[in-house]
């Protein structure tokens, strides 16, 4: 798996942990309106039980996403040039829009979109050259 596709992991379990939590929102709210109105039957276990089992698949993504953030990280702060580190966090970490990084670091978002090239390819290099990680 090369860089951006280890970086785009982090994004995308990101994504799916907020939609989780969304999810958990509306069946918490859904439990709280069911318990208002005593109704203890099957529509409340059903409730607890799926925020239960969401509460399950958002500690397995938090659980990858920990694992993946910190063997990227170590190999994102190896990069010689710290525009290049800024960028790739930035995007990936803290899923800024290009123009907001660009802004950040006082570059037009086409050169920032060849430094994040350039910062890629180095990752890809030392993460080739590192010893093999057993994150997915």
């Amino acid at each position: 798996m090369n860089a951006k596709e280890r970086l785009q992991q982090v994004r995308g379990l990101d994504f799916e942990i907020h939609l989780l939590e969304a999810e958990g929102k509306k069946t918490a709210e859904l439990l709280e309106n069911l318990t208002k109105h005593n109704n203890s039957g099957k529509g409340t276990a059903a409730a607890i039980i799926a925020l239960m089992e969401l509460a399950l698949k958002i500690d397995d993504c938090l659980s990858r996403l920990d694992a993946i953030s910190k063997d990227i990280r170590k190999s994102i702060d190896t990069l010689q040039d710290p525009n290049h580190r800024r960028i790739l966090i930035m995007r990936y970490f803290l899923c800024m829009e290009w123009w907001k990084i660009a802004a950040e670091i006082s570059y037009s978002e086409r050169h920032t979109f060849k430094l994040h090239n350039d910062a890629l390819v180095e990752l890809d290099t030392i993460i080739a050259h590192s010893a093999p990680s057993d994150v997915p």
